[in-house]
C-alpha cells in the first residue's frame, strides 16, 4: 500500500495527507510531462504559467512562475531519506530567505519550517506577490499534489520502491 503524501506548507506549518487514490489517473498521466527537467508551459485556461524543474540527483524539485518571471509557489518532494537530505535543506533556505523579505510584518509568530516526518512529503514555499497568490488559490495545492503524485508514480517510483 502507498502511504499518503504528507503535503506541508511552510508558511503556515500546515499539513495536509493526501491520498494517491484523490487523484483522477488520467490527470496524473497528463501532468507527468512536467515533471521531467525543463521549462514546461501549463494548458489552457493556465497558459500563462509555466514550471521549471531542474534536474536533482534524488528527489523532485519545481517552481511554478506566471508571466515572464514572477515565480508564485517551489515545492519539494521527498520519497526517501536520499531524497530527503537534497531536497529539504534547499527548501528550508528558500523559505528562510524569502521569508525573511517578505514576511516580517505580516506574520507575528513566524517559526522555522520543519520537516515532515513521514515520507513521502511535499513542502511548498509560496513565493508570489499576494495578487498573483489570489488568482491561482482555487486550484495551486491541487495542482502541487498532482505534480507530486505524477513525478512519485512516475520517475520516483523505483527510488521508493513503489
Amino acid at each position: 500500500m502507498i502511504p499518503d503524501l504528507q503535503h506541508y506548507t511552510c508558511s503556515t506549518g500546515d499539513v495536509y495527507p493526501s491520498p494517491l487514490g484523490d487523484i483522477d489517473p488520467d490527470i496524473l498521466d497528463r501532468v507527468r510531462e512536467w515533471t521531467v527537467p525543463g521549462k514546461h508551459r501549463l494548458l489552457r485556461p493556465f497558459n500563462n504559467y509555466h514550471v521549471i524543474v531542474p534536474s536533482t540527483r534524488h528527489g523532485f524539485f519545481f517552481t511554478l512562475y506566471v508571466g515572464k518571471d514572477i515565480a508564485i509557489v517551489s515545492c519539494g518532494v521527498a520519497q526517501n531519506e536520499a531524497a530527503e537530505a537534497e531536497i529539504w535543506p534547499a527548501i528550508e533556505r528558500m523559505y528562510l530567505e524569502f521569508s525573511d523579505h517578505v514576511f516580517e510584518n505580516l506574520t507575528r509568530n513566524w517559526k522555522a519550517p520543519h520537516m515532515p516526518d513521514k515520507m513521502p512529503w511535499l513542502a511548498v514555499v509560496l513565493l508570489g506577490p499576494v495578487p498573483h497568490l489570489l488568482r491561482c488559490c482555487e486550484w495551486l495545492g491541487d495542482w502541487e499534489r498532482c505534480m507530486a503524485w505524477a513525478w512519485l508514480t512516475g520517475r520516483g517510483s523505483a527510488a521508493a520502491g513503489m
